[in-house]
């Protein structure tokens, strides 16, 4: 139960994470990797029972991540160059995620952090018979996950349209720019 809750809300959060990108400036390598990593291998791992399909999402996340970690170590070397390292801890922090090269760090850590936690999925929705009990580290994933994404979306409300009013980077506001507030309206 617990698994087929934090699938479909990770699934939930990386299709939103795909919608806001929409108007980024390469929405087609976020749109994909959120889409396909984020929300179709979990759809699959709830979707069914075969331990070959299962492997071969399990497989497809290990390779996803490791390309997403790649990519991040690529990103970080541009944005490290511009940090202030003096800064307090909270302002370093702010001071990451208002380069683009942070924000989508950002996003490939959680990325990373969920395929990581798909083997543990995969493994609590295996068949009773074969199914092993819960370990610990499924617990911690699950926590950091729960921790990532709840601060992820915290900082989306919160600090996103103080970062945009900075920087005007209209970019950043995605496809909920408009669809949101005409929604409410």
């Amino acid at each position: 139960m617990i698994t087929t809750v934090y699938l479909a809300a990770s699934s939930l959060f990386f299709l939103a994470c795909a919608w806001a990108q929409l108007n980024d400036p390469d929405p087609e390598i976020w749109v994909t990797l959120y889409v396909i990593a984020g929300a179709i291998l979990n759809y699959i791992l709830l979707a069914t029972s075969s331990k070959t399909i299962v492997q071969l999402v399990l497989t497809m996340g290990a390779i996803t991540a490791v390309g997403c970690t790649i990519y991040s170590a690529m990103l970080l070397q541009q944005v490290y160059p511009e940090l202030d390292w003096t800064l307090p801890a909270k302002e370093l922090a702010w001071s990451f995620l208002e380069h683009e090269q942070g924000r989508e760090i950002a996003g490939l850590a959680l990325l990373i952090g969920h395929l990581l936690q798909l083997s543990g999925c995969a493994t609590s929705l295996a068949p009773k018979k074969t199914q092993a009990r819960y370990s610990l580290g499924y617990w911690l994933g699950m926590a950091a996950m729960a921790t990532g994404l709840g601060w992820a979306i915290y900082a989306w409300v919160n600090y996103q349209p103080l970062m945009n009013a900075k920087y005007s980077t209209p970019h950043c506001n995605g496809a909920f720019e408009g669809a949101v507030t005409e929604g409410l309206g």
